[in-house]
């Protein structure tokens, strides 16, 4: 497997970092921004190690303009498919469900992860929504293999109550 980071990837880091400084300050801030950008690894680390699990080739990881990005094989079943197509949210909720009763950074990183989650099951080009319904279905997962969530960490911190744009 290959991962890969382009130099479109600079732009949603500084957009993250700018979110967790204008929060939290700048040495809180930074901590913030690197635990999202973190928790956005592992939901794609939850694809990987489902699709691992099932026997499914990963041919390539990475980070990009639009964010974290797995590109594998289509899986040898539908069962096996939709597994690794929900893996990622459920890392999203075990975050969400480790972090909803605390306060400050690790409070907003699970409000984080609730709005990634629920903006990924939107049956988008490229979302896990769109495979988990084509899949449900009983349809060929389109674009089957890439996933590239949808760009919302500058929306997510819009929706965030007391946030001015």
């Amino acid at each position: 497997m290959k991962f890969h980071i382009s130099a479109g990837a600079l732009v949603p880091a500084a957009a993250i970092l700018a979110i967790g400084k204008s929060r939290f300050g700048w040495l809180w801030g930074t901590l913030a921004g690197c635990l999202l950008v973190l928790s956005l690894l592992l939901h794609e680390a939850g694809h990987i190690a489902v699709a691992l699990l099932t026997g499914t080739r990963v041919d390539a990881a990475g980070i990009c303009l639009k964010g974290p990005y797995i590109r594998r094989q289509v899986a040898s079943s539908k069962c096996a498919d939709l597994a690794i197509a929900s893996a990622g949210l459920a890392v999203n909720a075990l975050i969400i469900l480790a972090f909803w009763n605390t306060t400050g950074i690790l409070h907003w990183l699970a409000a984080l992860n609730a709005y990634f989650a629920v903006s990924n099951l939107i049956p988008a080009f490229g979302s896990d929504g769109q495979r988990i319904l084509r899949l449900l279905r009983g349809q060929s997962p389109a674009n089957h293999g890439v996933t590239n969530p949808l760009p919302v960490p500058v929306a997510a911190y819009v929706v965030q109550p007391g946030n001015q744009v």
